[in-house]
């Protein structure tokens, strides 16, 4: 990988990630209320896949920001939290799904899912919901993985 490549993964993912939550945090300050930020990180900071390490390497920042970010931000009343997903079905991914004759699907980068297939866009957002409502207004600075046990198996 060269610069130009590992300057538009890492401003992509972890950068832009760092300013939003830079802008979130100070309304929040004015709204004086407390609230939850959640951030979009990836199962693949916990799995090493050949040929996506700057990809990693942005999210594993993305991980860790929300982590410090709660320290941080937890004596406000904000939670900060990460969601990470595996290979979700999106306009992006779809070309990297082959469709099996059985009806099941594959895609490359989402081998060894536990529940035997991959993800919607639905089912990250339900993960994500979860962490901004008041259901989880104890929970801070943790990764929600939300990819059908990938991350341990």
């Amino acid at each position: 990988m060269d610069e130009k490549t590992w300057d538009v993964l890492v401003d992509g993912n972890l950068k832009s990630t760092f300013f939003y939550l830079q802008v979130e945090a100070a309304q929040m300050k004015r709204q004086k209320e407390g609230g939850s930020i959640v951030l979009n990180g990836s199962v693949f900071v916990e799995l090493g896949i050949e040929g996506i390490s700057i990809y990693s390497a942005g999210k594993g920042g993305v991980t860790a920001l929300a982590r410090a970010a709660a320290v941080e931000l937890g004596p406000d009343g904000n939670r900060v939290n990460s969601v990470n997903p595996t290979v979700i079905r999106t306009p992006l991914t779809e070309s990297g799904i082959t469709r099996n004759e059985d009806g099941t699907e594959y895609h490359p980068h989402g081998e060894k899912i536990p529940l035997g297939r991959l993800g919607e866009p639905e089912e990250v957002a339900n993960a994500t919901l979860f962490l901004l409502s008041d259901l989880s207004s104890y929970i801070t600075g943790q990764t929600l993985m939300a990819d059908g046990g990938q991350s341990v198996n």
